[in-house]
């Protein structure tokens, strides 16, 4: 006799089943797209959460690795320069690898050399 854990992951499972099977019959039933493209689509429809999970992986590791977070204060030369990273988002509302960065900078004069 199973647990009730083992009768919920069924229901969730089954209606997974239910999820996958609706979106190939309307991928074969609903689309004006050839016969040869409904195909296609019914086959990968269920990997389409994979696909999904696979995109953000991508996204969070270029973040990670290709993008280092540069901020704060920099010299060359004769010049100073000092970057934020600020606190809002463009375009998609996350932050990947960038906390948000409030800052106070205090001018002072440079002693003549």
């Amino acid at each position: 006799m199973g647990s009730a854990s083992d009768a919920v992951y069924d229901v969730r499972m089954k209606t997974l089943g239910v999820i996958y099977a609706v979106g190939v019959v309307i991928a074969l039933w609903r689309t004006d797209a050839a016969w040869p493209t409904r195909v296609a689509v019914a086959a990968l429809w269920p990997l389409g959460p994979l696909a999904f999970v696979v995109t953000v992986a991508i996204l969070l590791a270029a973040s990670l690795i290709a993008f280092p977070v540069v901020a704060g204060l920099g010299h060359r030369d004769n010049t100073s320069i000092f970057v934020s990273r600020g606190v809002g988002t463009v375009y998609v509302p996350y932050r990947f690898n960038c906390p948000p960065d409030i800052s106070l900078l205090t001018l002072t004069r440079r002693a003549e050399i």
